[in-house]
């Protein structure tokens, strides 16, 4: 174990000592606790809810059935795939943009909510996606 301000090696050349755990030449803040308690970090951005919904297995089971593949599970790429070419977006980063995918976004996730029974069908009549 290093003693404390021993220099460590790393194999790019830099150093950093063990107090520090920063470079020799530039120091890192080190980062607050407190910063992810305020609030502000802890709710999760709409591309983050993507991220999350595409990785739920009956996320990626209502993506194929919607895709027409109802005897097939998707994984979670082919989940993405299904999101993206819905919502209308290249990368799921274009949901935090809030505008017309993002609409697009809330209005599947009301879809997939209603077909896994967690909030009343929609009107009859009414399709998206």
């Amino acid at each position: 174990m290093p003693r404390p301000n021993s220099e460590i090696s790393f194999p790019s050349g830099a150093r950093a000592n063990s107090t520090t755990h920063a470079t020799t030449k530039e120091r890192a803040p080190i980062p607050s606790v407190t910063a992810d308690l305020t609030g502000a970090n802890l709710s999760n951005s709409p591309a983050q809810l993507a991220g999350i919904l595409c990785n739920d297995p009956q996320f990626q089971k209502f993506a194929a059935i919607r895709s027409g593949l109802p005897d097939h599970q998707f994984n979670a790429s082919a989940a993405a795939e299904y999101l993206r070419t819905v919502c209308n977006i290249i990368t799921r980063r274009d949901l935090d943009l809030r505008g017309e995918a993002f609409n697009k976004f809330n209005a599947l996730r009301t879809d997939f909510d209603a077909w896994r029974g967690r909030i009343a069908a929609p009107r009859e009549g009414y399709h998206n996606g």
